[in-house]
């Protein structure tokens, strides 16, 4: 099962239970995320998912705040930890 969004990530508490219980009946997971989210969050996630399908739109930090608004740092941090 793929959860996309939006951003998934973005609601941790039903994403974390949802994980668990496909785990607990063998569905393979995949979370597929743009990686905005604290680390905290995505460490909890990252234990029950199979799989994560990432989206970094720009890997140029300046870029990125070009065409998005917003850094990048903490997307690319995340992508690093997983």
């Amino acid at each position: 099962m793929t959860v996309s969004g939006g951003e998934p990530l973005q609601q941790p508490a039903f994403l974390y239970e949802l994980l668990c219980a496909c785990r607990e009946r063998e569905i393979h997971t995949a979370v597929d995320t743009s990686g905005v989210a604290e680390r905290a969050v995505l460490e909890r996630v990252a234990a029950v998912a199979d799989l994560f399908l990432y989206d970094l739109k720009i890997m140029a930090d300046l870029e990125h705040r070009q065409y998005t608004g917003h850094s990048n740092t903490v997307v690319r941090d995340n992508l690093t930890f997983l």
